[in-house]
């Protein structure tokens, strides 16, 4: 029997800068009274263009995915960005791909040089 509980939504996501890089990151999930199939095994990030998040589940929005609770933002990488707002949204996946809803938006404005 295959599992259909996806685990919860990425918490507290929030973002931090040093220098030209921007660090968006969430808690770790709690596992203590958990079951083990609804544990995350990797995050989704999702980009969209502007304020608002667009459609979770399409892969045009995907952005990247990644083991760790956090994503770096490296403006130099970036520079078609320069002057626009992106926001992102991380989605968690456990080992049977159930994708939890979205976590809060958060947005990043890239200045222009």
């Amino acid at each position: 029997h295959v599992d259909s509980i996806p685990p919860q939504s990425p918490q507290n996501i929030d973002k931090y800068r040093i220098q030209n890089e921007f660090t968006v990151y969430w808690d770790e999930e709690d596992l203590y009274n958990k079951n083990p199939n609804d544990t995350t095994v990797f995050y989704m990030i999702y980009r969209f263009d502007g304020e608002e998040i667009g459609e979770i589940g399409n892969n045009e929005n995907r952005y990247m995915m990644t083991k760790k609770s956090y994503f770096h933002v490296e403006r130099e990488k970036n520079w078609q960005l320069f002057g626009r707002k992106v926001t992102f949204a991380v989605t968690a996946f456990d080992k049977f791909h159930n994708e939890s809803p979205p976590s809060d938006p958060i947005t990043i404005k890239f200045k222009k040089q």
